[in-house]
């Protein structure tokens, strides 16, 4: 602008000298010389403004390219930034992606773990199942050789078992054995000590079964004293008897096994065939004698025969007697007061009597 006002001055004072000299051309050519003076100046000037205009347009540029790099690495920075930023954000998503893909390789690895290890459990298992099959397999296997082996052993033990099932088996000849030789008949084969009936007693004999004749088979032990039923008594008196003539009666029985002794009457009755043992024994009573007999009837009568006769003196005199007798069934054995009184006070009078053995044993 200022070159615009000085350009306005140097034409106001270039007509001023054109209007005050005459001489056109001199003026023309200081005008000329002065408009080349300023043409030049102008064009220094608009060279100098142009120069100016070029500083302030590059300082305009430098400022402008300032800002443009100020811009830049401000955006640079902001990018910076913004690269970091999304690195960062990169990196995490990669840490994170990385740590899912550890998370997921350990799940994955967990699960071949599990896998594996079901499997191998599996394994196991088919391992323990295939081997208890195996076990069982050898153990039927085992049962059954076993089986077949007893099987086999039965079968070669079959004549054996024949001879131990005869051996074995029940057997009888239909009635008491007699002598070894029934023994052997019925199958006994271990020598011994047998019993054996004889003429209806029992015997008890040695039989040795490696012997074949009879007289080596047998040998005679002796009777062996068996009875079909037990017999014996003991009666007592509790009061001085005094009925001569008269059967004993007695109020006091001990024992009458078998009851063959009717105390009432006094009389006893073979119940069966045998030896038999009587006894009695009592006092004589003040100044007399007693005289008490044993006698016998036979069975079914009233003939009574004298066994045998217990006598006392007077005054207290001890009177006994004893007997052994074979009787046979039925019978009749007694005590008969012929003289005299029997004293009693304190027991004093006792009978016993007992069979000794059986004749015939009634099987």
């Amino acid at each position: 602008m200022q070159n615009a006002l000085d350009a306005k001055a140097d034409k106001t004072e270039m007509q001023s000298a054109l209007d005050a000299k005459a001489d056109k051309t001199a003026m023309q050519s200081a005008l000329d010389a002065k408009a080349d003076k300023t043409a030049m100046q102008s064009a220094l000037d608009a060279k100098a403004d142009k120069i100016a205009m070029q500083s302030a347009l590059d300082a305009k540029a430098d400022k402008t390219a300032m800002q443009s790099a100020l811009d830049a690495k401000a955006d640079k920075t902001a990018m910076q930034s913004a690269l970091d930023a999304k690195a960062d954000k990169t990196a995490m998503q990669s840490a994170l992606d990385a740590k899912a893909d550890k998370t997921a390789m350990q799940s994955a690895l967990d699960a071949k773990a599990d896998k594996t290890a079901m499997q191998s459990a599996l394994d196991a298992k088919a391992d323990k199942t295939a081997m208890q099959t195996a076990l069982d397999a050898k153990a039927d296997k085992t049962a059954m050789q076993t089986a077949l082996d007893a099987k086999a052993d039965k079968t070669a033990l079959d004549p054996i078992n024949t001879a131990l099932n005869t051996i074995t088996t029940p057997s009888s000849i239909g009635k008491i054995p007699t002598s070894c030789g029934d023994f052997k008949t019925i199958g006994f084969v271990k020598s011994g000590i047998f019993s054996i009936m004889d003429s209806k007693q029992v015997k008890n004999v040695y039989c040795d079964f490696t012997k074949t004749t009879d007289s080596e088979l047998q040998k005679m032990i002796g009777t062996v004293n068996v009875k079909s039923a037990a017999v014996y008594f003991h009666a007592q008196m509790s009061k001085t008897y005094s009925a001569a003539l008269t059967t004993v009666p007695f109020d006091s029985i001990k024992l009458n096994v078998g009851t063959a002794l009717n105390p009432a009457t006094g009389i006893f009755v073979a119940p069966t065939s045998g030896k038999y043992y009587f006894a009695y024994s009592g006092l004589s009573d003040a100044g007399v004698r007693a005289r008490v007999r044993m006698q016998m009837a036979n069975a079914g009568t009233t003939n009574w025969k004298l066994v045998g006769e217990g006598y006392g003196d007077p005054s207290y005199k001890t009177f006994s007697m004893h007997a052994t007798l074979e009787l046979v069934k039925g019978d009749q054995v007694r005590l008969y007061l012929s003289e005299g009184i029997i004293h009693e006070a304190n027991l004093y009078f006792n009978y016993v009597g007992w069979l000794l053995e059986e004749n015939e044993l009634t099987v």
